[in-house]
């Protein structure tokens, strides 16, 4: 008898649950099904889709031949372009033949957009038409934190400044980035500046930083947290000690044509020949120059794949004093893409 209610009450048990899920299923909002393009192209050119800016403005332009409807009264105009998610902002014609909507404030980062536009109120000789239904994505910010330079700012070397490159996949106002960063040296916070032409690569400029008779770190820390993204990095610095002549870091860049940077402790000596001193696996016809405390080495042709660095105790800085210890790097250049 017990057996037989158990399996009745597992029996009811799994029959509600199917019965819940199928009402879940049955209820929940659907997304509309995106319109196929083909059956508006005579009616439009281009429009927003794929991935884009969260400052982007969300445009259709309509073909040049169309007789369109632009007399519309305000309120109507409003309602001709939705989304969802709900997006606040405002409708109007960008110009004869593009129709806009101005977000009030920035998107969401990573978010999906379904926009429907009633493109019947707009073809005043076709309103037939189904609602034009389209999408587009909010891409999520990042931050690129790798290319740096030292220079020294006086000539004992007491005294240098470190300018980091900043690389972002969207732009952000530099008010807002400000809450981002934060600069360490040995754990304490320092001051900065930052500095940018287009808000999407900015300048991080730490000015006057003390070398002293101990070896310290330089941390710049990267956070979104405060923007809502997760995005986070960090870049380690070395700050040697004042009688330390070192070399801190290799770097391999693509553009503007491929070269390694080897940033050095102290300003180099221009004058010195550097043949032999560094050398590239393969490559007997280097190229270099020499700027404050950087050294720019460009290989003879375009190079793909793993190579070996060798940098040797020769090279001088400005007092005429020798590399600490010799260095070897395995430089890995990818393929240029044009």
């Amino acid at each position: 008898m017990n057996t037989k209610k158990l399996l009745i009450t597992i029996t009811v048990f799994i029959l509600g649950f199917v019965v819940v899920f199928s009402l879940v299923k049955v209820f929940k909002p659907s997304k509309p099904e995106l319109s196929n393009y083909e059956e508006y192209a005579e009616y439009i050119n281009a429009f927003t889709s794929g991935y884009i800016s969260r400052n982007s403005e969300i445009v259709i332009e309509f073909n040049h031949n169309l007789n369109l409807n632009k007399q519309t009264e305000e309120r109507k105009l409003q309602e001709i372009l939705t989304f969802s998610p709900s997006i606040e902002g405002k409708v109007y014609w960008k110009d004869e033949y593009t129709l806009a909507f101005k977000p009030n404030k920035p998107l969401p980062y990573e978010q999906d957009f379904i926009a429907t536009l009633k493109i019947k109120d707009i073809i005043a000789d076709d309103n037939k038409l189904k609602d034009f239904i389209f999408s587009f994505f909010v891409i999520p910010q990042t931050f690129k934190l790798e290319q740096y330079n030292i220079k020294t700012l006086c000539n004992d070397y007491s005294l240098e400044q470190i300018t980091a490159n900043l690389e972002l996949s969207d732009i952000e106002t530099p008010e807002n980035l400000q809450s981002c960063i934060s600069v360490e040296l040995n754990s304490q916070n320092i001051p900065y500046k930052l500095n940018t032409n287009d808000q999407l690569t900015y300048q991080i400029i730490i000015d006057s930083i003390p070398r002293t008779e101990q070896n310290r770190l330089l941390s710049i820390i990267c956070n979104g947290k405060k923007l809502g993204i997760a995005s986070e990095i960090k870049k380690e610095i070395s700050i040697p000690s004042l009688n330390e002549f070192v070399l801190l870091d290799c770097i391999v860049r693509k553009y503007p044509e491929q070269s390694i940077h080897l940033i050095f402790s102290d300003p180099i000596d221009e004058k010195q020949d550097l043949g032999g001193l560094i050398t590239l696996e393969k490559d007997q016809l280097l190229r270099f120059t020499i700027e404050s405390n950087e050294i720019s080495i460009y290989p003879s042709e375009t190079l793909i794949g793993d190579y070996t660095l060798h940098v040797y105790q020769g090279i001088l800085n400005t007092h005429q004093k020798p590399l600490n210890s010799p260095k070897d790097f395995t430089i890995t250049f990818e393929d240029i893409k044009p």
